[in-house]
């Protein structure tokens, strides 16, 4: 006969017993297009781990990925060293979450974070089915310190920005493309790094001409002129801002202007092309005096 016999049981800890935890570096709350990595610790090692990648966008929407990894010896999936082995990239590429995910909602299906100033990130950590840790965060296209600011401007569509105080700022004025509009995410996240911003439209709005046809040069120089003026705008250190037909706007405005203290013409033409409008007809983008510039026709 057995006697005293003593039955020990020894629990060996499963995945969710392990101190993981997703790390956002840096961590806090950041800005739109500033770096964001992240990498997970305290997993079993050689296991499938799905990083489940979650956005809420300023405009209300869900966008999502779920790449799978592999753990390493050490218990880490870090993008930047690691390609997933299922998902949707298949290359090492810290960026990866941030550029993966797909939208699954229209607007306003969510709650906007922050009233539409920010965008809301989560990153889960799945092993075995189950949610092991997790860090989320808000990335800002404009900062709660940022303001509207009336150019005070009649006849200029246009909307300006800048953090609160009252010291003159370095200033950038933003045009768009020929998509048209105010480029107001652009302002707005400039405003968010220190500038005074100008997000300036100069067609397709009311009061402007309808087209991307024969604008005004003066009309975008007396903007400029206004923005240089007002005392939140350091003049002595404005910017000129464009892509595409903003970018060749923004060599003619500068040819024009060697008061701008920089220019960023991004994808620009050398020459400038033909106006752009439903008629297609061979007039110039842009005038001077009511004079057409010799243009390039389509």
């Amino acid at each position: 006969m057995l006697r005293n016999l003593w039955i020990v049981l020894v629990l060996l800890p499963g995945p969710q017993l392990c101190a993981q935890t997703v790390e956002l570096l840096p961590p806090g709350e950041n800005l739109v297009g500033e770096p964001l990595s992240l990498r997970i610790t305290g997993l079993p090692p050689d296991t499938d781990v799905v990083l489940f990648c979650e956005l809420v966008d300023r405009h209300g929407r869900l966008w999502l990925s779920e790449p799978k990894f592999r753990s390493s010896e050490a218990g880490e999936v870090d993008p930047a060293l690691q390609a997933p082995i299922e998902g949707e990239w298949t290359n090492v590429d810290a960026l990866g979450p941030l550029w993966s995910p797909t939208r699954r909602t229209q607007k306003n299906a969510h709650e906007r974070p922050a009233g539409g100033m920010a965008e809301r990130w989560a990153f889960t950590a799945i092993v075995e089915g189950r949610p092991v840790a997790t860090a989320s965060t808000l990335r800002w296209y404009r900062r709660p310190e940022v303001e509207e600011i009336d150019l005070g401007a009649e006849g200029v569509v246009a909307r300006m920005f800048a953090a609160t105080g009252d010291e003159p700022r370095p200033g950038i004025v933003i045009v768009p493309g020929s998509s048209g509009g105010l480029p107001v995410m652009e302002a707005e996240l400039l405003a968010s790094h220190g500038y005074a911003t100008l997000a300036l439209a100069y067609f397709g709005e009311p009061g402007l001409p309808p087209d991307l046809e024969r604008v005004p040069l003066e009309y975008v120089e007396r903007a400029l002129e206004a923005f240089q003026d007002h005392d939140r705008v350091d003049a002595s250190r404005v910017a000129f801002l464009g892509g595409s037909k903003g970018g060749e706007l923004t060599l003619l405005i500068g040819s024009r202007r060697p008061d701008l203290a920089a220019l960023v013409a991004v994808v620009p033409s050398s020459v400038v092309f033909q106006s752009i409008s439903d008629r297609w007809e061979r007039t110039s983008s842009w005038t001077v005096e009511g004079e057409d510039l010799a243009f390039v026709p389509y």
